[in-house]
Order: structure tokens, then C-alpha cells, then sequence
């Protein structure tokens, strides 16, 4: 078996774990403030950590069966646009959110995980996977709609229920001017990796 067998297996069942372990903390939270069962839910939804998270474990399911139904992230773009947003997910906890917040017991093991184990793993598997043909620059607007769709989610139930999953996008507090702005800062960086992993990727072997 190769090793980037081992690396999708780990990243499939750590990636399921850890999201099972925040859902269950954060809906319990979420409950126990007085929230419905569909308002936690959607709120757990508003968080790019969790959906980025459940991209990369169907990319891994993708790899490891042959459903028909998960094709799309089979596609060689959607593979490195997942790799390209969890390697986003990370910088951005590490350096912007992991100074707001001490989590303690099993949401520090949730948060470890999600932020750092799954998106190392993924990033592992990305480069050794093995590859038909790699993404191309063409295909790069394409790949940009999953943030811009993102973005529209978490502004539109920001708008609705007055909350806002991350403070850099914090429309109540920032400002339009502030929002777009760094709206912004982020499609470009996220414009210029996608291009960066794009070129990296046909450098890359086909198979390992």
C-alpha cells in the first residue's frame, strides 16, 4: 500500500473524528444557550474550519471508493482547491484566531485537529496522491465560486441573525469599507495560492 494510501485513511477517520467531536461540543453549547436544533446547526455551518473540513473527508472517501456521486471531487482542480483553502484554514487559525480564544480539554483536541492534523494530512496526501493530470489556470475561476459562495453564506445569515463566525468579516463591527477590504485581501491571497499550488502541481510526479 502506498503511502499516500495511509495518509487518506488517517486524514478520512481523524477528519470524521474531530468533526464529530466539535459538532458535539458546539451543538451542545449552542443548545444549552437556548438555541433550536436547526439554528446550531446552522451556525456550525457558518464556520470555514468545519465546511473545508467535510470537503477534505469526501475528497478522502472520493479516493478511497468509487461512488459515482463524488466524482466532482475527483475532479484534479477541486483536489487542489481543497488543498489550496485547508492550507487557509491553518495560516489564518494560527496567525489571526488562536490568540482570541484558550480552548481547554476536548474542544483544544477538536481544535488541534481540525485546524492542524486534518489540513497537514490533506497537504501530505495532495502531494503524494497519485495523479492523472494535474489542475490547470484555466480552470482557476472555477475554483474561486467556493469562497465567493462561502462568503455570501456567512454574510447572508450575518445579516439575518446579527452574528458572524469570524471577526474580520464582521460586517456589524467593521463596516462595509472594512468588510470589502478584507473580502479582498483574502480572494487575492487565496487567488494567488490556488496559482502557486497550480504551477507546484505540474512539478509533481503522476504516480506515486
Amino acid at each position: 500500500m502506498r503511502i499516500s494510501k495511509y495518509l487518506s485513511w488517517a486524514g478520512l477517520s481523524l477528519g470524521i473524528a474531530f468533526l464529530l467531536l466539535q459538532s458535539g461540543i458546539s451543538l451542545q453549547l449552542r443548545l444549552s444557550k437556548g438555541d433550536n436544533l436547526l439554528g446550531a446547526l446552522w451556525f456550525l455551518l457558518s464556520f470555514f474550519t468545519i465546511l473545508t473540513n467535510i470537503g477534505i473527508v469526501l475528497v478522502h472517501v472520493s479516493a478511497r471508493t468509487t461512488a459515482n456521486a463524488l466524482n466532482w471531487f475527483r475532479q484534479p482542480y477541486v483536489r487542489s482547491m481543497f488543498a489550496v483553502l485547508i492550507l487557509v484554514v491553518m495560516l489564518v487559525y494560527y496567525f489571526v484566531l488562536a490568540q482570541l480564544w484558550q480552548p481547554e480539554g476536548l474542544m483544544a483536541v477538536a481544535d488541534i485537529g481540525l485546524h492542524y492534523v486534518t489540513p497537514l494530512l490533506y497537504l501530505a496526501w495532495w502531494l503524494l496522491h497519485r495523479r492523472i493530470e494535474p489542475a490547470h489556470m484555466g480552470e482557476m475561476s472555477k475554483m474561486l465560486v467556493v469562497p465567493l459562495v462561502y462568503l455570501v453564506w456567512a454574510l447572508v445569515r450575518g445579516l439575518i441573525v446579527g452574528e458572524y463566525p469570524y471577526p474580520f468579516i464582521n460586517l456589524d463591527v467593521l463596516g462595509w469599507s472594512h468588510f470589502l477590504w478584507n473580502a479582498t485581501l483574502l480572494f487575492v491571497a487565496i487567488a494567488f495560492l490556488y496559482g502557486l499550488f497550480i504551477a507546484l502541481e505540474k512539478h509533481l510526479p503522476a504516480q506515486n
